[in-house]
């Protein structure tokens, strides 16, 4: 069984179509990423999973129920997901902060 699952998904908000006939099962353990354009639903996807946002058909299902049948709140304790902003770090950057990262745990590991 999928712990996540979109079956024939379609979302629109007004006249404006921007998921239609979606399908996709995510097993336990999968990691997935979610690319596309601005404005192709993405944001929309992830909002259904924890019944932010209902589809106008379709169902979606965690741990084989449908979250129109689930106690939203239970639900959305139990689950996470991450939005990357349109914000990029550099390399440099994060090298900087790894080497921050670091120091701190070098100079917490003398102290303790």
């Amino acid at each position: 069984m999928s712990i996540i699952e979109y079956k024939n998904v379609r979302m629109a908000y007004g006249e404006k179509v921007v998921i239609e006939n979606f399908n996709l099962s995510i097993e336990k353990g999968e990691f997935v990423t979610i690319i596309g354009s601005s404005g192709c639903g993405k944001t929309t996807i992830l909002k259904m999973v924890n019944g932010l946002v209902r589809p106008v058909d379709g169902n979606v299902l965690v741990e084989g129920r449908d979250t129109r049948e689930t106690d939203l709140t239970m639900l959305r304790r139990n689950i996470g997901y991450a939005i990357q902003g349109r914000r990029k770090i550099s390399p440099m950057c994060r090298i900087c902060s790894i080497k921050e990262i670091k120091r701190g745990r070098s100079r917490l590991s003398k102290n303790g």
